[in-house]
């Protein structure tokens, strides 16, 4: 249990990242996000539209609502699993659809 905490799950949230974050086509971001959904259970959907909101490494994504995937595992420090992309096709986010909405961020 030790070893797929510590090895296993932090390679396989590696790779569903960088499938979501690097789907250059609508076709491999709708399959990105089947796998990101059935392989890693997405727990959360934001769409974030301040740059503040975002992570450090996706700073160079321009659009005006990035998507933001969240998934309920976390990594051992705590900091769950997330992934960040500007949506190439509403449509795709169907694949969420199953009683999860992507929603806006408080404003506080």
């Amino acid at each position: 249990m030790m070893v797929e905490y510590c090895c296993y799950e932090p390679v396989k949230f590696t790779y569903l990242i960088y499938r979501v974050e690097h789907a250059a086509s609508p076709e491999a971001e709708r399959a990105a996000f089947r796998l990101a959904d059935r392989w890693g259970r997405v727990w959360e959907l934001n769409r974030i539209s301040e740059r503040e909101h975002l992570s450090e490494r996706v700073q160079h994504l321009e659009d005006e609502r990035i998507l933001e995937l969240e998934w309920l595992e976390n990594w051992p420090s705590g900091t769950p699993y997330r992934a960040y992309r500007k949506v190439i096709e509403e449509q795709n986010m169907k694949v969420f659809d199953h009683g999860k909405r992507a929603k806006k961020p408080n404003k506080t």
